[in-house]
């Protein structure tokens, strides 16, 4: 089988960012006569296209199985039922069919080419085995137990998908059922043995898997929310912007020699407030001389981070801090060759005012920037806290059981279909202890009645406590 990684970053499915505990695999064919997986996918990663998504197609023509949502991600694969859905317990996976089928009506079609037809039916089928013994195995899931590996037409049956005939409606044409296919799945699993493998053949196999991405990367387009960032790195010369990790040493060579005047320039002054305070106070001067040097250890790697990056050189990166170093004792012997014939106790405090000046202007000069952008990366930093938070504590329940059950052994959100009458949200508020906190616009239903009381809702509620 061979695997590879498509993901819809710009479904909706996948933005909305929900996990779920996986307790089985749906198996589904899309219904038209498609064999590329490539169609599907480059529809659907689009933040319009909002009414379904699945966590992987097998592709008709060669078999690759390309995962398109992360497996434990919450998909859109098979709507709901009476019992709720199978988005919430289930990995879909779609099967691609051949071009040479119509549809006629519903479930029914004809077809122009059986052979072609049967070779890609066997061909996805075969890929469908191994990709569901794979997922049993990660998951520790019994391919055999009652509702575990289960078709779309079968999820109507059990009352946790919408009414779809798949794959029952193609598997029996080609001599297959969804029993031959997990006893196929359990068969697999089951007499599957663990890979070895030569470490010379693993090392083989990452450096020709780093070239491949290496080579992925020239040509890696910047994402959207990345574009911002990328223009202001191409503008100020970090890299030339025709792909990520892409920096030009010229650039970064003039950011470390600028790097080093700068320090130099500021340097010079801590020299000679060093120099002049050891001449009137030695006392005084000690804890001054421990703190620039601890001071001095940072800027040292400021400058030589972007020369050794340019350059590739310790020498050089070194060279170029340690004179950036050397401008504390220039300072110290100028500004004594300078002052020495009108040194007094005034000037010796007008020279400290002066250095503390200069300090506290090269100290603040960025702060009408930093600040904001820290400002900015502490709300985001709460922000992604809370939302994982959050996501970690909301469950979603079915049955009124379910709801008991959880708000007796759980702190948080409680996430159920509601009808929108009073009375199943006073019950709530005197049996549970749980009122109604948010409706979420754009919250996909998973079911058709309400917990409360079983009349048919339509509205998605998040309860919770309120202190």
């Amino acid at each position: 089988m061979k695997l590879v990684q498509s993901i819809l970053t710009k479904n909706p499915c996948y933005t909305a960012g929900r996990k779920i505990t996986v307790k089985g695999l749906m198996l589904h064919s899309v219904g038209c006569p498609q064999p590329k997986a490539s169609v599907f996918i480059n529809n659907w990663n689009s933040p319009s296209y909002d009414s379904a998504c699945v966590h992987g197609f097998i592709d008709g023509n060669d078999g690759t199985v390309y995962q398109t949502l992360p497996w434990n991600h919450r998909g859109w694969h098979c709507g709901s039922g009476s019992r709720g859905s199978g988005n919430n317990t289930h990995i879909g996976v779609e099967m691609c069919e051949p071009a040479c089928i119509r549809y006629t009506s519903g479930s029914n079609f004809t077809c122009s080419d059986l052979s072609t037809a049967r070779a890609v039916a066997k061909r996805t089928y075969e890929a469908a085995v191994e990709l569901f013994a794979m997922l049993c195995k990660q998951y520790g899931l019994n391919p055999l137990a009652d509702g575990v590996v289960i078709c779309h037409s079968e999820g109507y049956q059990r009352g946790i998908a919408s009414n779809h005939a798949d794959v029952m409606h193609w598997f029996p044409k080609h001599g297959k059922s969804m029993d031959t296919f997990r006893a196929d799945v359990a068969r697999l699993l089951n007499g599957a043995k663990e890979d070895t493998m030569e470490q010379s053949v693993f090392d083989t196999m990452l450096a020709d898997a780093l070239a491949r991405r290496a080579a992925a990367l020239e040509t890696q387009p910047v994402s959207d929310w990345a574009k911002e960032a990328w223009k202001k790195a191409k503008d100020a010369g970090l890299f030339d912007g025709t792909a990520p990790g892409a920096p030009l040493p010229g650039k970064l060579m003039r950011m470390g020699i600028f790097t080093a005047l700068a320090i130099a320039i500021h340097n010079f002054p801590e020299g000679l407030a060093t120099f002049v305070s050891a001449l009137q106070e030695p006392g005084l001067a000690i804890p001054i001389v421990v703190a620039i040097a601890l001071h001095n250890i940072p800027e040292g790697i400021a400058v030589s981070v972007p020369i050794y990056q340019a350059t590739g050189s310790r020498r050089r990166a070194f060279v170029y801090s340690f004179l950036s170093g050397l401008a504390e004792p220039l300072g110290a012997l100028l500004g004594w060759l300078v002052l020495r014939p009108i040194m007094s106790d005034t000037l010796f405090g007008l020279l400290f005012a002066g250095v503390a000046g200069i300090m506290v202007f090269i100290s603040l000069d960025e702060l009408e920037t930093a600040i904001p952008a820290l400002l900015e990366q502490v709300a985001q930093s709460l922000y992604e806290s809370a939302l994982k938070n959050r996501e970690a504590r909301t469950w979603t329940a079915n049955t009124w059981e379910e709801i008991q059950k959880l708000a007796a052994e759980n702190t948080g959100y409680i996430r159920t279909m509601w009808c929108g009458e009073l009375a199943c949200e006073e019950k709530m508020k005197e049996e549970v202890g749980l009122s109604s906190r948010c409706m979420p616009f754009g919250e996909e239903p998973f079911a058709d009645v309400c917990p409360c009381c079983g009349k048919p809702a339509k509205k998605v509620v998040f309860w919770g406590k309120a202190y």
